[in-house]
């Protein structure tokens, strides 16, 4: 066998193969060039994404802060509202209260009128202009403050009066 192979020619090489060390080395040039241009592009490619995953990401959470603080806002005006409705309340009360006391101070005021027309008519001689003026003014005792006016503590009290004037015209 060893002479075989010794008569066996060998196998002939192609003509156009590479016969020098770089020439051979080239086609893995070309390959790992090509390679590292794919690799590129894909991180290139892959870089491009990130950007437009991270643009979203950054209108998402603008979007969410928006909501956020249009919550705060809203949180607010609720409790602004509340204030103003108890605060209407608090006024609401306090104007009843405040026309209560002036119908009061108005019906106090015409029953003081009219103590002072029946007085009037009534120290005048005129008897039977106080009696009809008493009998025009129904309950106006009701009216009539058991105190002495303010600030004229020498006056007897409004209601006393009336008190005296009616004994002295149911008398008559």
């Amino acid at each position: 066998m060893s002479q075989e192979n010794a008569n066996t020619p060998a196998a002939p090489e192609p003509p156009n193969a590479p016969n020098t060390p770089e020439e051979r080395s080239r086609p893995v040039l070309l390959y790992v060039g090509v390679m590292f241009a794919v690799a590129t592009l894909l991180l290139l490619l892959s870089f491009l994404m990130q950007q437009r995953n991270h643009e979203d990401l950054m209108r998402s959470m603008t979007k969410v802060q928006s909501i956020v603080d249009l919550e705060l806002e809203n949180q607010t005006l609720t409790q602004k509202l509340e204030a103003a409705e108890t605060q209407i309340d608090t006024l609401s009360a306090a104007l009843t209260e405040a026309e209560a006391q002036t119908e009061a101070r108005a019906a106090e005021a015409l029953a003081l009128t009219a103590l002072m027309e029946i007085r009037s008519a009534y120290e005048g001689g005129q008897r039977s202009a106080a009696q009809t003026l008493y009998d025009s003014f129904p309950g106006l005792e009701e009216h009539l403050s058991a105190e002495a006016l303010p600030n004229i503590d020498w006056l007897p009290s409004p209601l006393w009066v009336y008190t005296q004037l009616k004994a002295q015209l149911g008398a008559s």
